[in-house]
């Protein structure tokens, strides 16, 4: 790629767009003011510096921030994804993985996604921000996420799904203080008379929720059940509460959705109310935004399930033991062609990586000891540290956690000696530093005799005598010209205590004299 540059110099209402070539290169201007060389026409000069952006024979690719990568040195950097800054919205800016093109390795896919989950589920965020930013991010790598979410979460707002169960029932006044129903089968007057609100405990429980089974969304990792106490306002009939609102409904349970059914037949509207703290009134707004915040976390559980098809087919592909094996701390640095070493911390994470994809409910029972496996990629030198304290698994059955237990000990155990490790190579640099120091400082302050001594310090009288010489050299310095490669001699400049001190050396000094037509024209 090169470079144009090229002057001009123009009228002042030139316009200098119409000087571009047939590349229409980018252009940056510099204007300066210039007046002709007849001075009567004022120009306005420009400086135009053309860089060309691109060529017929050069198609480079930049990638900008956000663009999906088809070029592996792009989205992964030794051997794990490459970084770079989400922002959407009011959504917290996040360290995320480069997005990788859906038709390259899909293990390099599952690192990138599983990474990225994991940032977002770790962000500090509302579910309803992390679900619009997630979909945002995936929406060109899945397209059909957002439709299977929207398929899985249809008449969640439902109240007579399964979904939702009432209980604790109980019929409260204007002061939100609760009526006694008595024992039945009738209501007393009292609560006739002044019933204001039915108050219950609603059981919002996702994880019931009956999904295709070819949608590729399951309920199995949607939250699980979450309760809250809300109100309806009383069916009402004149001044008293409503004839069809039994005292069956109020105390069995098993009957209690059955004040939806009489609340459709006279046409009076279910709405469920919340107070914002406690001893408020009840109001609709609070519980739609409690509401909203809970499907937005299953929508976020479900799209996460949805984007793990941009993955793609694993068939074929090694196994995650093998893989596991692989990782070692020693990694080749292509920028730098030369070897580099990953801290613990990272060594963790590339374990982590892989062990994401892992399925909880039913995990693999064939893996190896995760804590030999990390322990065989440290580096020699800590390995000579930690070759006795590696955790064994069990004799008989061992489960995943166990295993993931055993890996977090192991990390620990590396963490300690590698922080043991940099400690004495700091104490070494130190050391080394330190002696450096002084063998610099006392050669550079001490000048020797044949003996080996020091000279010993100038008396004052030895100091005033020099110092008047000095200044008589430097007079006759100022007065004959130059002396071209001599050396300024050293000065002893007594302090206020009556000490000295010896000025440090200068370097040659050279005086010019210049060419002069008498005697008061010298200059140094």
């Amino acid at each position: 790629m090169s470079d144009y540059y090229a002057s001009f110099s123009m009228p002042e209402n030139t316009d200098y767009f119409t000087l571009r070539g047939s590349l229409q290169p980018e252009i940056r201007t510099q204007s300066l003011l210039i007046r002709a060389q007849d001075d009567s026409q004022p120009t306005m000069g420009h400086t135009f510096v053309a860089h060309q952006t691109y060529s017929s024979r050069e198609t480079h690719h930049h990638r900008r921030n956000g663009d999906i990568s088809t070029n592996s040195a792009e989205y992964l950097k030794n051997g794990r994804p490459a970084m770079e800054t989400f922002r959407h919205g009011d959504f917290p800016p996040l360290n995320l993985p480069i997005r990788a093109h859906p038709d390259c390795s899909p293990v390099d896919k599952q690192a990138i996604y599983q990474l990225t989950i994991a940032k977002f589920d770790s962000a500090n965020a509302t579910a309803i921000q992390k679900y619009d930013a997630l979909k945002t991010r995936l929406e060109l790598l899945v397209p059909d996420a957002e439709l299977q979410v929207r398929t899985a979460t249809a008449n969640m707002d439902n109240l007579r799904r399964n979904i939702y169960a009432f209980s604790q029932v109980r019929v409260t006044d204007a002061d939100n203080r609760v009526l006694d129903l008595g024992n039945g089968p009738n209501l007393p007057a009292d609560v006739v008379n002044n019933s204001v609100y039915i108050r219950f405990t609603l059981t919002f429980q996702p994880q019931q929720t009956k999904l295709p089974p070819n949608l590729g969304v399951t309920a199995a990792t949607f939250p699980p059940a979450i309760s809250r106490q809300v109100y309806v306002e009383v069916l009402r009939d004149g001044n008293g509460l409503h004839p069809s609102i039994t005292y069956d409904m109020l105390t069995n349970q098993a009957r209690h959705k059955r004040l939806l059914e009489e609340y459709d037949t006279e046409s009076f509207p279910f709405t469920l109310l919340a107070p914002y703290r406690a001893r408020e009134t009840p109001d609709a707004t609070t519980y739609k935004n409690w509401f909203s915040e809970r499907l937005a976390e299953v929508m976020y559980a479900a799209l996460k399930q949805a984007g793990r098809s941009y993955i793609g087919r694993m068939d074929g592909l090694q196994s995650l033991a093998n893989r596991l094996r692989l990782i070692t701390m020693e990694e080749w640095d292509r920028d730098l062609r030369t070897p580099t070493y990953l801290s613990v911390e990272e060594l963790y994470h590339s374990f982590s990586v892989h062990l994401q994809e892992v399925n909880m409910d039913s995990p693999p029972t064939d893996l190896p000891n995760l804590a030999q496996l990390f322990f065989n990629a440290l580096t020699p030198e800590l390995q000579e540290q930690l070759v006795d304290k590696i955790p064994q698994p069990p004799i008989g059955t061992d489960t995943f956690t166990n295993n993931m237990a055993r890996l977090n000990v192991m990390k620990r155990a590396a963490e300690d000696e590698e922080r043991n490790v940099k400690r004495f190579a700091t104490i070494a640099r130190s050391s080394r530093h330190l002696a450096t120091t002084e063998a610099s400082t006392e050669e550079c302050q001490h000048t020797f005799l044949a003996h080996g001594n020091p000279p010993p310090p100038p008396s004052n009288i030895e100091q005033r005598s020099e110092q008047h010489t000095n200044k008589r050299k430097k007079g006759h310095y100022e007065q004959h010209g130059s002396l071209t490669n001599k050396s300024i001699p050293d000065f002893h400049i007594k302090n206020q205590d009556n000490t000295t001190e010896e000025s440090p050396p200068k370097k040659a000094a050279t005086f010019r004299m210049a060419s002069y037509s008498g005697p008061s024209a010298r200059t140094l």
